[in-house]
């Protein structure tokens, strides 16, 4: 019974011996563990984060924007019958335009500061009492608008 008391003892003693549960540490890497696995810490770290990125998104906000409109082809034609000299007014039209902006914010004044070109093409033709008139015509509108 003696004996395998002491089987027992010398069995655990080499096993506590083999697993080694803890380790020894400097400061500093306890410092450094700490701060990385700190829930608070890690919060922190995640809004510093956020506020960068919004940071980062109201910079862009600021930037110069560019937009380009078109209305590549309308087509209308119609006609229309007057009854005071029974006759029919007919009218067809061909066109095509686009706007064409620049947007730039000012900060101080908290004002857009927009350059707008609106350009345009138009091909209309009627009939009206038997006279056929016709017109081509071509638009370009710019001019700044401030908001």
């Amino acid at each position: 019974m003696l004996f395998k008391g002491l089987y027992i003892l010398l069995f655990s003693l080499c096993c506590f011996e083999f697993i080694n549960a803890q380790e020894a540490i400097t400061l500093e890497k306890a410092l450094s563990i700490a701060a990385t696995n700190s829930p608070s810490l890690q919060k922190a770290e995640l809004s510093r984060e956020q506020s960068r990125q919004t940071l980062i998104a109201q910079k862009a906000a600021l930037k110069a924007k560019v937009s380009l409109s078109l209305a590549p082809i309308t087509y209308n034609k119609g006609q229309n019958f007057n009854s005071q000299n029974s006759d029919w007014y007919r009218y067809k039209s061909l066109n095509s335009s686009g706007t064409f902006e620049i947007s730039q914010p000012i900060l101080l004044t908290n004002t857009t500061v927009s350059l707008v070109n609106t350009f345009g093409w138009q091909n209309a033709s009627s009939d009206n009492y038997g006279t056929a008139t016709s017109d081509k015509s071509f638009i370009n509108d710019l001019y700044v608008k401030l908001k």
